[in-house]
């Protein structure tokens, strides 16, 4: 039996890290191709305990994924990337929000599967939202898709303001830490 794993390198030192801060270094200094991207940050939003470079990573996977579902659908697109703070739940959420082609309902368990890609060969990995779902997770947090065929895709990452980890929201996130089990594909490490 093989063995998967993502492991991290060095840790930097965890601080309090403003998501603004996140979302305007990563994904806002990349040059859209064909794409319009659109940033709205809540004012006051709390700061929380993260790995800034890290939570850089997570948006920049989530924004080049969209802007390629994008283009290979349409030529062009919008990406909407906001956030908000949810008091009831004591985190902050960053949505990436895309008008491409959306992800068909059979695929949308698969998605966060090391190596699973819907792109052609040579194209993609099939690891930048593995690596984004472990992140947030190694940061006590949640990622969820929300997406209908021909209508976009969202992506949710949920951050807990004061450092511990957020409680598991059902079956769904259950199913992708099952998938991200070390024993879950044959023949693979991943060392990051």
């Amino acid at each position: 039996m093989s063995i998967v794993r993502v492991t991290f390198g060095p840790w930097r030192e965890r601080r309090r890290a403003s998501t603004l801060e996140a979302m305007r270094r990563g994904p806002s200094e990349r040059l859209l191709v064909g794409a319009g991207l659109f940033v709205s940050v809540a004012a006051g939003l709390p700061q929380v305990f993260a790995d800034g470079h890290q939570l850089q990573q997570v948006l920049l996977n989530l924004v080049i994924n969209a802007e390629q579902a994008m283009l290979s659908a349409n030529g062009r697109g919008v990406l909407v990337m906001r956030s908000w703070h949810d008091a009831e739940q004591e985190s902050v959420i960053v949505e990436i929000n895309d008008d491409g082609p959306g992800i068909p309902d059979e695929l949308q368990p698969k998605i966060f599967d090391p190596f699973f890609t819907t792109k052609d060969v040579g194209q993609g990995t099939g690891l930048g939202l593995t690596v984004a779902y472990a992140i947030v997770q190694e940061h006590g947090g949640r990622i969820r898709l929300e997406s209908r065929p021909d209508h976009g895709a969202s992506f949710f990452v949920e951050l807990p303001v004061t450092g511990a980890k957020l409680p598991s929201p059902g079956l769904a996130t259950a199913r992708f830490q099952r998938s991200l089990a070390p024993e879950s594909v044959p023949g693979a490490s991943v060392l990051l």
